[in-house]
C-alpha cells in the first residue's frame, strides 16, 4: 500500500466526506479538520486492506475502485458482507465500537482510499455532540446492515451489496422494549417481521388474565407469518422478552421482494412447517405448589414462567444480593464453566468504559444520544458470542438497569450466611410484580465448602419471587459446571418412577450413573422413586441407601403395621417416624445440595402437586402414600396421596424445571398382578395353607391390588413419557413382588447391571 500526504484533490475528498452518513450536515470546519489529518492510500487488486480480528485503529473513505468484505461467523460460516465503492466509509463500526475488525476486506479492483485515524474522531466527538450522536446512529445502522447480511441469505439466497441495500430500502426497522407487545391478539395481520436481535414470546391471552406462553421467537425467525398469509385476526400476542430489534415487511414490500427472490417462499413454508411441529396439543394435568395452580405444559414451569430448558439463553445477568459476595471471582469461574458450552464474553461497567474509551459511558441513560454507541456495541458482542455474562454494579445504577433489560436469565447471587432481605437492586428493579414474559430469576447461594449442610433457604425464597435456586460451593469446580449446565439447558435430570418395592432398583441405577461419570444435576420422582431420589439429593451414596433402606423398609416392617381399617389398612405413625428419622425431622427440600422434587396427588382438588419446598420427609411421605393403604398427608384442608395417581413418571415436570437431558427410570411393567387359579380361593383356605406350611396358589393380595390400581392411569401414559425421554431405562424387575422389600440388594443389583450396560451405548 502506498500513501500520499495532503493530496491535491482536496475538494473531491471533502465533498465525499460531507456526503457520508457520518459527516453529512456537520460544519465544514469540522470536516476540514478531518481532511487535514488524513492521507491518501492506494491498494492493488487482490490485496488485503485488513483482516477480521485485527485491531481497529483507522477507517477509510473509498475514492475510487471496489472493496469486498467477508464475515466469518460462528455456526454461520463465511458470509458476504457486501461491496464498498466510491463514497463508502470502510471499517466504521469497528472503529466506533473500539472492537477488533468484524470482517476481512480485500480489494476487488485497484483502489484509492482516504485514511484517517480513530483518534481524530474521538477528539472531535468530545467537542461536538452532533458528531457523537451521529457516530452512535451510524454504528447502529452499520450493525443492522451487518445483521441483515447474516440473516437475510436464509430468506433470499445470496445477496450482494446492491441487493442488500435494495432489500433495506423496502423494510421497516421496529424496536420493542422489554415487556411491551409487538403484536396483539385479535388484530389484523398486515405485516410480517424477522427478529434481528432480542427475544420474543408468543402468548395466548385468555379470559380474566389467564395467559400462557405457547411459543418463543429466537433471532433469525419470522414473526406473524401465519395471519399475514391468511389475512385473518391474530390468534396470539407477541411480547418482547427483552429489548428487541425487528425488520417488518408490508404486503406491498413482500410481494415486490417475492418476485425478485422466489427463495423467500421456500423459507416461509419451512417456517410454517417448523411452527406446526412445535405445537403440542396434548392435555396435561393441573399442578399446584406455593406459586399457585395452573396447567402444566412441557414448556412452562410451575411458576408460570418459561422453562429454562426451552427458553433461549444468550444473556446471563449476575446481580449481587449480599454485600459480601466476591462477584468478580464468581463471574470468572462461571465464565470458565460456560465456555465449555460455547464462546463466552463477560463484562462489567469498568470494562465497558475502558474498551470504548469514554468515561462513564456505561452509566449513560438510555435516553442520551451517546448511549446509542453503547447499545450498538453490546448488540455486536451478542452477535459475536454464544453467551454473554453481564455483571451489574453493586448498586442500582444505570448500568445495572441496562443489564437487567438485556437479560435472558437473572442470577441473584448471595452468600448463604448473610441476611436474606432484599438488596437495593432487587428493591428498585426486580421487586415489582413479574409478568409472564419477564426473564427467569434464579437464586444462587454461595457456601465456602460442604462442611455444613445448607439451612435457612426458605427465608431467602420467601423474600423474593424466583424460579429456581442453587447451592454452590466455592471449593467445588463441579458445582460451577453444574450451574453452567442448568443455565444453558444442558443439565442432566433423573426421574425415578414409582413401583413399590421394585423402586429399590433405582439404587442400582444411581450407582451405575455415578460410575459412568454421568452428572445428576436435578433429580425427582414419584412414590418409591421419590424416596430414593431424596436419598440421592441428600448426598447418600448407594451403599448408605441400602443400609438405611434395610433398616427403614425391611427390619422395621412398616407394611405390617395394621390398624382398624376405617381410614386406611395400615397405620401411618411408624412410616412417619421412619421417614423423619431417616432424612432428619427438620431437613427441608430447598436445603438440599442437589435440586429435588417429588409429586403427590391432591384428592381434594384433583390436582398434581409438585413438592419443591417444605419438610423433606413429609413431601416423600405424601408422594408414597398409597390410597387406602396409608393415611393421606394433610396439607391445610387438603388430602395428599401417592403421586402415581396422577403421574408415576414425571418426566414432563423434570423438563419444565430445566433439564436438558432427561433420564427416566420405569419400574412398573405394563403387565403385572396375574393369578394362576381359575377363581379366587377362599381367604380361609389361604390362611390355613399358610398356617400349616402347605403350597399357596399365586394370587394377588389386597395390598397388591390396591397398589397396582393406583398405578394404572400412569402406566397407561408411560409410552408417551418414554418417547420424550432422552434415555429411557426399564430394569428387569417383573419377577419381584411390589410389596416385598426383603430382596433389597437383589433389586439394586438388577438395576445396576441393566443400567451399566445401557449407558455404554449412550453418548452424553
Amino acid at each position: 500500500m502506498t500513501t500520499d500526504q495532503f493530496p491535491p484533490n482536496q475538494e473531491r475528498i471533502v465533498e465525499f466526506l460531507h456526503a457520508t452518513g457520518l459527516f453529512e450536515g456537520l460544519p465544514d470546519q469540522l470536516v476540514q479538520t478531518v481532511y487535514a489529518q488524513g492521507k491518501v492510500e492506494s491498494l492493488t487488486a487482490g490485496n488485503l486492506l485488513f483482516h477480521q480480528g485485527e485491531p481497529a485503529e483507522a477507517l477509510w473513505l473509498v475514492l475510487d475502485g471496489t472493496l469486498n468484505a467477508r464475515i466469518a461467523r460462528l455456526m454461520v460460516g463465511e458470509t458476504d458482507g457486501g461491496d464498498y465503492q466510491a463514497g463508502h466509509l470502510v471499517g466504521v463500526t469497528d472503529v466506533l465500537t473500539g472492537e477488533a475488525r468484524s470482517s476481512t476486506v480485500r480489494a476487488v479492483t485497484d483502489v484509492t482510499l482516504f485514511r484517517f485515524d480513530k483518534d481524530v474522531l474521538v477528539e472531535l466527538s468530545q467537542t461536538s455532540p452532533d458528531l457523537l450522536c451521529r457516530m452512535g446512529e451510524l454504528v447502529r445502522r452499520h450493525l443492522q446492515l451487518e445483521q441483515l447480511a447474516v440473516f437475510l441469505p436464509q430468506m433470499f439466497g445470496t445477496l450482494n451489496d446492491r441487493l442488500l441495500r435494495e432489500v433495506e430500502s423496502l423494510i421497516e426497522w421496529v424496536y420493542v422494549n422489554q415487556g411491551e407487545p409487538l403484536l396483539r391478539q385479535g388484530t389484523l395481520g398486515t405485516k410480517v417481521f424477522l427478529l434481528v436481535s432480542g427475544y420474543l414470546y408468543v402468548v395466548k391471552e385468555g379470559r380474566n388474565g389467564a395467559n400462557r406462553i405457547i411459543n418463543d421467537i429466537k433471532r433469525g425467525e419470522l414473526v406473524g407469518e401465519m395471519t399475514f398469509f391468511t389475512t385473518g385476526l391474530r390468534t396470539a400476542s407477541v411480547y418482547a422478552a427483552r429489548d428487541s430489534w425487528l425488520i417488518g415487511l408490508s404486503r406491498q414490500a413482500f410481494d415486490k421482494l417475492l418476485k425478485q427472490f422466489p427463495e423467500l417462499m421456500t423459507f416461509i413454508i419451512q417456517t410454517l412447517i417448523d411452527r406446526l411441529r412445535k405445537k403440542d396439543g396434548s392435555i396435561t394435568p393441573k399442578i399446584s405448589n406455593r406459586y399457585g395452580t395452573q396447567r402444566l405444559a412441557t414448556v412452562i414451569n410451575p411458576t408460570g414462567h418459561w422453562s429454562t430448558a426451552t427458553r433461549q439463553t444468550n444473556n446471563i445477568v449476575i446481580v449481587p444480593v449480599s454485600p459480601e459476595v466476591r462477584l468478580g471471582d464468581f463471574v470468572e469461574r462461571l465464565q470458565r464453566a460456560l465456555a465449555k458450552h460455547g464462546d463466552t464474553f463477560a463484562l462489567n461497567s469498568q470494562r465497558v468504559n475502558a474498551v470504548l474509551d469514554i468515561p462513564e459511558i456505561a452509566q449513560m441513560p438510555k435516553e442520551q444520544p451517546q448511549s446509542v454507541r453503547l447499545t450498538a456495541w453490546l448488540d455486536q458482542q451478542e452477535l459475536n458470542h454464544r453467551y454473554m455474562v453481564y455483571q451489574t454494579d453493586p448498586t442500582p445504577s444505570e448500568w445495572t438497569r441496562r443489564c437487567i433489560r438485556r437479560a435472558d436469565q437473572i442470577l441473584l447471587v448471595g452468600t448463604a450466611d448473610s441476611s436474606p432481605q432484599l438488596s437495593p437492586i432487587e428493591d428498585r428493579f426486580l421487586s415489582a410484580t413479574r409478568s409472564l414474559v419477564t426473564p427467569p430469576q434464579s437464586l444462587v447461594l454461595l457456601h465456602p465448602d460442604r462442611s455444613r449442610p445448607p439451612s435457612g433457604t426458605a427465608a431467602w425464597l420467601e423474600a423474593r419471587d424466583v424460579d429456581n435456586h442453587y447451592h454452590i460451593c466455592w471449593d467445588r469446580p463441579e458445582d460451577f459446571e453444574r450451574l453452567a449446565r442448568l443455565l444453558t439447558g444442558r443439565a442432566v435430570g433423573v426421574v425415578l418412577g414409582g413401583g413399590g418395592a421394585r423402586g429399590l432398583a433405582h439404587v442400582g441405577v444411581i450407582r451405575a450413573l455415578q460410575e459412568a461419570k454421568i452428572p445428576i444435576d436435578l433429580i425427582g420422582g414419584t412414590s418409591m422413586g421419590a424416596l430414593v431420589a431424596a436419598e440421592c439429593a441428600v448426598g447418600w451414596d448407594p451403599a448408605k441407601m441400602i443400609t438405611v433402606n434395610q433398616r427403614m423398609l425391611v427390619d422395621s416392617r412398616p407394611l405390617q403395621d395394621y390398624t382398624l381399617p376405617l381410614l386406611s389398612l395400615l397405620s401411618s405413625r411408624k412410616v412417619d417416624r421412619l421417614y423423619a428419622e431417616g432424612y432428619g425431622p427438620e431437613l427441608r427440600v430447598e436445603d438440599l445440595w442437589v435440586n429435588f422434587f417429588c409429586v403427590s396427588s391432591n384428592l381434594s382438588k384433583a390436582e398434581m402437586v409438585v413438592h419443591r419446598e417444605g419438610l423433606l420427609w413429609k413431601a416423600v411421605r405424601a408422594s408414597s402414600s398409597l390410597p387406602g393403604i396409608f393415611l393421606p398427608v394433610i396439607e391445610g384442608e387438603d388430602l395428599l396421596v401417592d403421586g402415581a395417581v396422577f403421574n408415576n413418571l414425571p418426566g414432563d415436570v423434570m423438563r419444565s424445571l430445566g433439564s436438558g437431558f432427561t433420564i427416566v427410570v420405569n419400574v412398573s411393567p405394563e403387565e403385572d398382578v396375574r393369578i394362576t387359579e381359575s377363581a379366587f380361593p377362599s381367604p380361609w383356605k389361604l390362611a390355613l395353607r399358610r398356617l400349616f406350611g402347605r403350597p399357596v396358589p399365586k394370587v394377588p393380595n389386597i395390598l397388591d391390588v390396591m397398589t397396582r390400581s393406583a398405578l394404572l392411569s400412569s402406566i397407561h401414559s408411560a409410552n408417551q413419557i418414554a418417547k420424550r425421554a432422552d434415555l429411557y431405562l426399564e430394569p428387569p424387575v417383573e419377577s419381584f413382588s411390589m410389596l416385598d422389600f426383603a430382596p433389597l440388594e437383589a433389586l439394586a443389583e438388577a438395576g445396576y447391571q441393566y443400567t451399566k450396560e445401557r449407558v455404554k451405548m449412550v453418548k452424553f
